[in-house]
Formats: C-alpha cells, structure tokens, sequence
C-alpha cells in the first residue's frame, strides 16, 4: 500500500520579520523529512547520535531575546529546550563518548570572557563555565574517535580534559597567519592546525610542528574521515578588489598520515562547512553563497551531486545511524512564485483580486532541514549546472592522470570557474 503524507502550515507573526514554521513530511522519492524553524541568526550545529539531540548554537532567537543553544530532537527537529547563554556561541562539538556538549564563544569586549561552557548531551543543562582571557579564546575545537579534545587558539593548541572541558596542556606554535580550522586523527594521532594559508601538522606532546605546507588562500574549514584516512580543508576561494569572494571554492584531500596533499575538487562559492559520513565515505560541503551543498566522494574526491537550497546553508551535521543529514540554513529573502503567472497580462490588469506583480520575495526565518541520505543518493539532482557538470569532469580526469603520473592519488590542480 502506498503512503502519502500531507504538508501542513503554521504562520505566526512577529516583529520585524514574519516566522513561518513548517513541519514537512516525507512524499514519495522526497528525501526531505522534516523542516523546522531555529531561531534568525544561527551560528553553528552539533548532532548527538547516541542521544539523539541536535543542538544549534544561535545569537537571537524568536522566542527569546538572548544568545542560546537550542536542543532538539534530531530525528523529527522537535524543539525540546533552549538554554540561554552570557555571550555569544561560536562553535559547537559533541565529546567523542557522547556525554557532553562544548561551547565556545565569541570575544566579548568588554567581558567576562569564558573559555568554554559544557553542556550534558542529554538534557542540555549548564555543567559548568569555563573562565578564560581575551588572548586565549578558542577559535575551533576538534575531537578524534580516541575521546580526545583539542582548541584551536590564535597561537596555541590545547589538549582539554574530556570531562571538565578544561585545557591540560597547551603547546604554543609559531603558525603563519590567523588561525582557522582544527581537526584531530587518532589513527596518525596528528593534530592538524590551518590558518589563513597554510597546513600545520602537529603531534601531541611535541611542540615542533611536523609537516608544514602552503595550501593558498582563504583556508576556512577542516574535517576527518579516518576510515580512508583523509583530512579535508576547504578554500573560499579568489576575491575581487573590495576583498569579495567571487570565484568557486575548492576541497583540498590531504594524507592523514604525512599531511600532504592527494586532490582538489571544485566546489560552490564560500565552502565554510564540512560533514563527513564514515560509513557511507561521503563529504557535504555547504557553499554558503552559491546556496548549495556539494555531495562528494571522500575517497576520489569526485564531485556526485549537487545541492540546490532556497537559503545559504550555515551548518552541517550527519547522524551516522539514522542516515540523516542535517543542514541549517540562515534567513534571508526567498523567491515566492507567482501563482497567477499562467494569466496573460490584459487579463490580469482586469481583474481587480489578482495581484499586479509577478513573483516576489518573502523573508523567512533560519531553518533546520533534516535529509534522508540513502533517497539523497538515489534521488535526481535538484539542480546540476553544466559548470558543475565540466567541473567534475576535470576533477576525475586528473585523478586518472595523477596516478598515471606519479604513482600515487594526488592530481595537478586546475582553477576553478
């Protein structure tokens, strides 16, 4: 027997923007489950999968006047708490055991500035503050599958204690740059620190830095997958003269174990997320200003499909056991259609009831839209543009050359369009 399921609406006012809530459910060859609402300036999202909770970190929310982190149910987007926060989030992660949630936040000029803040996985509650100082704020967190935690400062690596979310050691680089990005192999138990241009592998308890390499410009995001040992770390890309992103972004596959560059692939404009899912090899890349999230192989580096969405993606999160990915957009302005557009134009400027423009654009709060992967994969491509098409194209064919070439999976880079 065959299932159909129905969409139903709720609108409700509020000043200044109006918050449409949505619960979406699934349609026949839909991947889409469930869309829900989050708040109008998310910031960052983290999933539980062994509790269930997803938890999105947002600096003003439609219910409550204050920065906060919201839990929810990561399977249906149920809103099942908000805890209020002092300071603005910046980051969210999930401790490899599952127990706690860390929260940084951003630099508050005129204080007090807080380290950390732990948070139980399962209910949301406070477990403690972490105090810190303006010259040591962590700028991103990172965790390996062997429980341990590492912060990202502007100089500096520190090891935090699991339990108590406070640093145990630190180990102060001389990294080139401003620092960005952090992710943490427990395979090659190598820390990898990127900055504004450059990869910096570290090993911790040795404060000299392994294996030091230029990647280009605009180094923003990083992520691991330690089932085919790669470490992926994203480029937003060239800029105009006004310091605009304007061209493609780019992934960059890097060995986990000496750090060096294997591919690159083409991506969206400003990739600033990365998700990846050990199970199935795949990496989601959201491309905030393309409004898109680019689907690749983590092994190859091929580019399979491409994303459309109505809002810049902001974050991305996958729940290995449900096969869910989660993707959370921000507000802005979405093109509403025009349902009179079938009229001709005499017609319509006839007819007093009928709107005289054509389609127009409604602002809508952020969202939080959770995929069913497997119907993802299978599914057609919502939108694959012919650039995307060429991209892939000369993506692969320098995977097939640089093995030809070199021997080994790296491939000569191409600029991307």
């Amino acid at each position: 027997m065959r299932r159909r399921y129905l969409l139903r609406g709720l609108v409700v006012l509020a000043s200044p923007v109006a918050t449409v809530a949505l619960t979406v459910y699934r349609l026949s060859g839909d991947p889409i489950l469930h869309t829900v609402t989050v708040g109008l300036d998310p910031q960052a999202m983290a999933v539980d999968a062994k509790t269930g909770r997803a938890f999105v970190a947002t600096t003003y929310g439609a219910i409550t006047d204050t920065s906060s982190v919201r839990v929810l149910d990561a399977g249906t987007g149920a809103l099942l708490r908000i805890v209020p926060m002092d300071a603005a989030p910046r980051s969210l992660l999930v401790d490899p055991h599952g127990a706690h949630v860390f929260v940084t936040f951003f630099n508050n000029p005129g204080g007090p500035y807080t380290f950390a803040s732990v948070l139980d996985a399962g209910s949301g509650t406070i477990l403690r503050t972490i105090p810190g100082n303006s010259m040591a704020l962590p700028i991103a967190l990172a965790g390996n599958l062997a429980g341990d935690l590492f912060a990202l400062e502007a100089n500096a690596v520190s090891v935090l204690d699991v339990g108590s979310g406070t640093p145990r050691r630190t180990f102060p680089t001389a990294m080139a740059g401003g620092a960005r990005a952090i992710a943490a192999d427990s395979r090659t138990n190598h820390v990898f620190a990127f900055t504004d241009c450059c990869e910096n592998m570290l090993q911790p308890g040795k404060a000299t830095i392994l294996y030091h390499a230029s990647l280009g410009t605009a180094l923003d995001a990083a992520a691991v997958d330690e089932a085919t040992g790669r470490v992926f770390v994203s480029s937003l890309g060239s800029q105009d003269i006004y310091g605009n992103f304007t061209g493609s972004g780019t992934v960059i596959a890097l060995d986990a174990r000496t750090g060096r560059p294997l591919h690159t692939t083409c991506v969206g404009r400003y990739p600033n997320v990365l998700a990846v899912d050990e199970r199935t090899s795949r990496l989601f890349v959201a491309n905030r200003d393309a409004r898109s999230v680019s689907v690749l192989d983590a092994r190859s580096g091929v580019l399979l499909r491409t994303i459309a969405m109505d809002l810049p993606p902001i974050a991305l999160a996958v729940d290995e056991p449900a096969r869910h990915l989660l993707i959370l957009t921000g507000s802005g302005a979405m093109r509403v259609s025009d349902r009179w557009g079938w009229l001709p134009g005499w017609l319509r400027r006839r007819l007093p009831f009928v709107p005289p423009h054509g389609p127009s654009a409604q602002n809508v709060p952020s969202s939080l839209i959770i995929y069913n992967e497997a119907q993802l994969y299978g599914a057609t491509p919502h939108h694959r543009s012919p650039d995307t098409r060429l991209r892939t194209a000369a993506t692969s064919q320098d995977l097939s050359a640089g093995r030809k070439r070199r021997g080994d999976r790296r491939c000569r880079r191409r600029p991307c369009r």
